[in-house]
């Protein structure tokens, strides 16, 4: 049974159907039992199943011109995106479940896609970039290059303010705090400027980098 097959039946002026809400959700739920097991196998499995059902969503989204003729379908995807969201963020907890106590490099490189869905819909803000932001620098090595690597795939959908935030807070770092996956999360930011003041901040940003460098054996830093 896929949703091709639910929306000619489904009635778009009658309430939320349950049957339809539960159909809707049994993959979520699978996945986060996976997700709550003190397994890394099991969560990679859970996170991976849930960056399917947001690609999936976010492909049809992207080609519903081919969709348009099935009965009822727009209706029907529009409430599994919904109810999709709602159980990512307020049943499931997603970001608790990834950047939480049990938070691990392997399931945060697979949530990106998750991420970008959320951003998208408007479910991850700024607090949670200043969060996973703040989390970066207080983690070990593995845990802060995995979450940088994250937020540097972000960086493409990322608002204008956004990509403004990511240059203020590196530029707050000294040299001794840059890792490569820094660089390659300032270099993405490079890559995807618009405005002027962007661009001139990022300017400032690799100055600063490259002045330290002069005093220093360590990374080094070409502009």
């Amino acid at each position: 049974t896929d949703i091709n097959t639910l929306a000619p039946i489904y009635d778009s002026n009658s309430d939320i159907d349950l049957d339809l809400v539960a159909f809707f959700t049994t993959d979520l739920k699978i996945a986060q039992r996976c997700l709550n097991i003190n397994n890394l196998e099991k969560r990679i499995i859970g996170i991976t199943l849930i960056n399917e059902l947001c690609n999936l969503i976010y492909e049809i989204e992207n080609k519903i011109s081919m969709y348009c003729q099935i009965q009822n379908f727009i209706p029907l995807l529009k409430m599994k995106t919904n109810i999709t969201i709602d159980f990512l963020v307020n049943t499931m907890r997603i970001y608790d479940i990834i950047f939480g106590e049990n938070i691990h490099e392997a399931v945060i490189s697979k949530s990106s896609f998750i991420l970008k869905f959320l951003y998208k819909k408007g479910k991850f803000d700024t607090e949670h970039i200043m969060s996973l932001w703040k989390l970066s620098q207080e983690k070990h090595q593995s845990i802060s290059e995995s979450i940088l690597n994250v937020l540097r795939d972000l960086i493409p959908i990322f608002s204008i303010e956004h990509c403004s935030f990511i240059i203020t807070m590196i530029n707050t770092m000294s040299l001794k705090e840059i890792n490569e996956a820094t660089l390659n999360l300032l270099e993405n930011v490079g890559d995807n400027l618009t405005s002027n003041e962007q661009k001139e901040n990022f300017i400032k940003v690799l100055f600063k980098l490259s002045n330290e460098n002069e005093n220093d054996n360590g990374l080094a830093i070409n502009i």
